[in-house]
């Protein structure tokens, strides 16, 4: 919708054109039978049920499990297009599609509950957009490997990518959780929460492996830009941990990440090339 044209003051006007999926959650929620609740509900998952191990509830018959597909299905649908809210939780939800529980039909539901509460919420794309706190690397960079790579001055339009990594959050194989925000001018474009295949070692290790994947999403958006003409000198790519960051930048510590596979270590040549500029955020994701 653009903005304004129902009535919603001239402030979404002036921003611009705002995305949501009002009309869509509610007819998901009247297929199954779910009617809004008086009860507030603020996440889309109730705190720490990702980290119960101790669940004994029933697994779903036959019926209840197509139920159950059919939910996590609808909701993956929802969390790609638009509402990137609920995209954990429907990465969690997603791993017990072969044997889900009641706890877990019970917490796909929940979410469509969430989603009819916030059903408004949604993406605001406009040319007008604040910067985001971040500070330069190179600048806070200690290492006696240091390099001041010279970057060009940026264009008409700037590529930002968020990362982050909830380390050993898998309390069944102590995987990590990687998750990344792509942004063009502000306007976010991209965005996803995955299941790290990699166990790591430690938090650096971690958000490091989340960085490469944040970087080659980034760098898929640069590619497609260059070739329709809307040149990007570099990628700003934003990480809120200094260990992964100095990874990133050098072989620094290579004793203590030889064991990481080779295919997270081309970060290392996007910043020799140019092509991607490390920051440090100062926000969370």
């Amino acid at each position: 919708d653009v903005l304004g044209s129902r009535g919603l003051g001239d402030v979404y006007k002036r921003q611009g054109f705002k995305l949501s999926m009002k009309d869509t959650i509610e007819r998901i929620a009247e297929n199954f039978d779910i009617v809004e609740t008086q009860r507030k509900i603020e996440t889309p998952i109730v705190k720490g049920f990702d980290k119960n191990t101790n669940d004994n509830s029933p697994e779903l018959s036959a019926s209840d499990h197509s139920t159950y597909r059919s939910v996590v299905g609808t909701l993956t649908f929802i969390a790609n297009t638009v509402r990137l809210d609920i995209a954990f939780t429907v990465s969690f939800l997603s791993r017990h599609l072969q044997k889900p529980r009641q706890s877990h039909l019970k917490a796909a539901y929940r979410v469509i509950h969430y989603l009819l509460k916030t059903k408004n919420t949604g993406l605001i794309f406009g040319k007008h957009k604040g910067k985001l706190p971040f500070k330069d690397f190179r600048y806070l960079d200690k290492t006696a490997e240091v390099k001041l790579q010279d970057y060009p001055k940026t264009g008409k339009f700037e590529l930002i990518t968020l990362t982050d990594a909830d380390w050993a959050g898998n309390v069944e194989d102590r995987s990590s959780q990687s998750g990344q925000i792509t942004m063009l001018n502000g306007n976010i474009i991209s965005w996803s929460s995955r299941k790290q295949r990699t166990i790591a070692e430690s938090s650096a290790e971690s958000e490091y492996m989340a960085i490469s994947d944040g970087s080659k999403t980034a760098l898929f958006f640069k590619n497609l830009m260059t070739e329709i003409r809307m040149n990007c000198s570099y990628i700003d790519l934003c990480v809120d941990n200094m260990a992964a960051l100095t990874l990133s930048s050098h072989n620094t510590l290579h004793q203590k990440t030889k064991h990481i596979d080779i295919k997270f270590h081309r970060i290392r040549q996007l910043v020799e090339d140019k092509l991607v500029k490390l920051n440090l955020s100062l926000i969370h994701i």
